[in-house]
């Protein structure tokens, strides 16, 4: 059977109509995206800030050596946390 193989053809017309369908009656999604988008970031942020995951359980905390790292890098403020330029560069780090 060397060279022999199996020929499939399907006729996606009737399902390609109906997606088109689909498409003019949803119109333009980008301002939708755009809102679903700026929600996500702004939540992302907030849980961010208060160290939450997603499923809303806390972070565990940073460890001497993180502590190390970022204060020798001059990137914590005298309470421990984060300066700017410390937001900065993680934010950088994520994207």
């Amino acid at each position: 059977m060397a060279g022999a193989f199996i020929k499939i053809e399907v006729d996606d017309r009737e399902v390609r109509e109906r997606l088109e369908d689909l498409r003019r009656l949803m119109g333009d999604l980008e301002p939708v995206l755009h809102d679903i988008g700026t929600h996500l970031e702004r939540s992302h942020r907030q849980r961010f800030e208060r160290s939450e995951a997603p499923d809303g359980s806390k972070w565990a905390p940073n460890s001497a050596v993180t502590f190390d790292q970022l204060a020798s890098g001059g990137l914590l403020t005298k309470r421990g946390k984060l300066n700017k330029e410390g937001v900065g560069r993680l934010a950088a780090r994520s994207r």
